[in-house]
This record gives structure tokens, C-alpha cells and sequence, in this order.
């Protein structure tokens, strides 16, 4: 019965994702929509601190699951969508977060986060088992706190110090435990061939 159940669930999954691969383009650009909406939902949780002007937020968990599940360029336009429309006056930014603004930096590399992780997880079959993932999510998740704290550095002036005391080290574990996560996920989630020979 577990072999069957687990056999069941593959079969699913591969199907999942053929036809996300084969789907029309709106469809394609309606899943990016939604994980640019997921994306908004995880910036509307944050808790603020008084020693740094980056909230923490759920942002990275859904930046980075929506380059798993759609691959570079649908993973990474989702984000281009939550940033784009963000700058064009869709209050889903806080105050703060405006693209030229401190955390502003973040936003762009979520772009680029995205569309590392949908690009490595969909050519390197590699990369979809757990130790593999775990790899891309940090170089990932090093390329969001890159880009975040050089623009924060730039605007506030602070040295490499203090730019990681506000812009990195509040967040890191969190963080870490959100790439674990997510890991997991993936490793549950991601066909291990190519699409088609999948099925």
C-alpha cells in the first residue's frame, strides 16, 4: 500500500510538472502571478526591531519555493511582477521596502535569487536531492543578502560591520532554518530526471 501510495504520488508530481512545462503561456504567467501575490503575503508578515530598519519577513520562503516549482524564467518573473508592480504603486511594499530605498537591494536580489535556483533545479537533476538543494538555497540566499546589503551600505554609509550587524545577521537564522525547509520540500517536490523522461 505505501508503494502504491508513493508510486501514485510520483506519477502526479512528474504529470504536475509536464504540464507546466507544455501548458499556454497565460497559464505559465498566472502561476508567476500568484507566487508574486505569495511573495506580498509573505512581506505583510514582518516583525520590526530597533536596531535595524530590515524587517524580518516571510519573503524568502516564498521567493525561493516559486524558483523551485517554476523553474528560472517563470520563477524569476514572479518576482519581477512583485517588484515591478511594487514600484508602480501596489502597496504590498511597506514604507521602507520602496525599490530605491534601504531594503531595496533585497528586492532586486530576489529577482536574481529566483531565477538561480529555477535554473540550477531545472538543468542539474543533481540539485533536486536534498544535499544538492541545500547548496543552491545558500548561494541563493547569499545573493539576497549581497544585493540587500550593498544598497543598504550605499544609503546608510555603514561599514562592512555594521552593514552585516543590519542587513544579515538578524535574519540569518531564521533564514537558515526557512533554506532547510525548503530542502526538504523540494527534494519531495522535484522530479529527479528531466522532464521528459519522466514520465
Amino acid at each position: 500500500m505505501y508503494t502504491a501510495f508513493i508510486n501514485s504520488y510520483k506519477h502526479k508530481r512528474n504529470t504536475f510538472y509536464k504540464w507546466k512545462e507544455e501548458t499556454h503561456f497565460v497559464n505559465k504567467i498566472s502561476l508567476a502571478f500568484l507566487f508574486a501575490c505569495l511573495t506580498a503575503a509573505g512581506a505583510s508578515v514582518k516583525i520590526l526591531f530597533p536596531f535595524t530598519p530590515v524587517p524580518l519577513t516571510l519573503q524568502v520562503f516564498f521567493v525561493l519555493l516559486g524558483g523551485l516549482v517554476l523553474g528560472k524564467w517563470y520563477g524569476g518573473f514572479a518576482q519581477v511582477f512583485y517588484v515591478g508592480m511594487g514600484a508602480a504603486g501596489i502597496p504590498w511594499f511597506t514604507a521602507q521596502s520602496a525599490l530605491m530605498g534601504i531594503t531595496g537591494g533585497y528586492l532586486i536580489g530576489f529577482i536574481l535569487a529566483a531565477f538561480l535556483v529555477g535554473w540550477i533545479t531545472d538543468i542539474w537533476c543533481q540539485a533536486r536531492y536534498f544535499k544538492g538543494l541545500l547548496v543552491v538555497m545558500f548561494l541563493a540566499l547569499g545573493i539576497i543578502y549581497a544585493c540587500g546589503s550593498f544598497q543598504l551600505s550605499m544609503i546608510l554609509g555603514t561599514n562592512l560591520r555594521d552593514t552585516l550587524s543590519l542587513g544579515v545577521l538578524p535574519f540569518i537564522g531564521k533564514d537558515i532554518l526557512t533554506l532547510f525547509l525548503l530542502s526538504s520540500l523540494g527534494s519531495v517536490l522535484l522530479p529527479k530526471k528531466h522532464i521528459d523522461a519522466a514520465l
